[in-house]
């Protein structure tokens, strides 16, 4: 099944505790992989077996990592959680969403009017809503608003193109049948990606037609929430999925421009709604999130950046450390902007 198989590369794997997953790049530099032929010699390009390999490594990695993390947690009581509602009907468990929703507000007329939607990251390839749960309940109870959090499926068994048809499909459900009208959207990692697509989307009939989406629910998009984005495709890892898994179906792949959020951004020719993006000193995506925040600033869009710094007292500010521990002292901050973006 796999490519180059050789003893140096799957020595470098053996002893990986932590994949950078997006990061493929600098896998096949350090090890100077051989290719398919056996000709040892520095890819350009990451290939199948590099691809497939750290995919495996990564799920495993997050699952224990999540799995020790989510044992620990403590849910507010003041928000009730529905589970697991399908948006679409086929008894799989990646067409499902919860939602949260505060206690103080179950009374009230039109209660999911105005929603927050939470897509969780994982590189396309990992995850599901409950990773997130945690920190979806400490968004609605601060902001007094619902979250609603789904489920997609993952790359290789659908694409990114797909994921987002998906996630379009979701948002249709919520006006049909929630009456939502308004939204703030909302990600992190690969949902960070995932969040500013969705808004080209619902903006652009462009970005639909080179995205080959043909779903457009009628909503007003009044913010998003932009946590460690993957901005844009330097390190190779959207063009390794691609060329691994779909090569040989241009139909299920990205336009040329759709790997860099910046340029999807342009292609709108619409301003960003006013807009939170959060990194850290320690976010391997730092730079892709001050990429995509000058961005916005340049076309015009309010973008409020917060820009965590580690201490010698505190936590490692590590990537998407406020979704995994909302909780923390230092996740103060950061929750604060978001509360005010979406109470504004």
């Amino acid at each position: 099944m796999y490519y180059n198989k050789n003893i140096k590369l799957e020595c470098v794997f053996t002893n990986i505790t932590e994949v950078n997953i997006f990061n493929f790049y600098k896998l096949v530099i350090d090890v100077g992989e051989y290719d398919a032929r056996g000709v040892g010699r520095y890819m350009n390009t990451p290939s199948d077996y590099v691809v497939q390999r750290s995919i495996e490594v990564f799920i495993d990695n997050c699952t224990k990592s999540d799995t020790a993390r989510m044992a620990t947690e403590v849910y507010p009581d003041t928000v009730e959680v529905k589970a697991d509602i399908a948006y679409i009907d086929d008894g799989s468990v990646y067409h499902v969403f919860d939602i949260y929703t505060p206690k103080a507000i179950l009374n009230s007329e039109n209660i999911y009017s105005k929603i927050v939607m939470n897509i969780h990251g994982g590189g396309f390839v990992y995850g599901l809503k409950e990773i997130n749960k945690c920190f979806n309940m400490t968004v609605a109870k601060n902001t007094n608003l619902p979250v609603f959090s789904i489920n997609y499926q993952l790359c290789p068994t659908i694409s990114v193109v797909e994921i987002l048809k998906e996630i379009m499909t979701a948002i249709k459900y919520f006006v049909d049948n929630y009456g939502t009208r308004e939204i703030y959207i909302m990600g992190d990692s690969a949902g960070g990606y995932l969040t500013v697509a969705t808004w080209a989307l619902l903006v652009s009939s462009v970005v639909r037609s080179d995205f080959k989406c043909d779903i457009c629910p009628d909503i007003k998009v009044n913010g998003l929430v932009i946590i460690c984005p993957a901005a844009r495709d330097d390190s190779k890892y959207l063009e390794g999925i691609e060329n691994t898994f779909f090569r040989d179906d241009p139909s299920r792949q990205l336009p040329s421009y759709g790997r860099d959020l910046g340029e999807v951004v342009k292609r709108t020719g619409a301003q960003v709604p006013p807009s939170v993006l959060i990194t850290s000193d320690k976010d391997f995506l730092h730079d892709e999130t001050l990429y995509l925040t000058e961005t916005i600033r340049e076309l015009g869009g309010s973008a409020e950046l917060f820009d965590g710094v580690t201490t010698d007292d505190g936590n490692e500010l590590g990537h998407v450390y406020v979704v995994g521990h909302p909780e923390w002292e230092e996740s103060n901050e950061p929750l604060n902007l978001i509360s005010r973006l979406i109470l504004d």
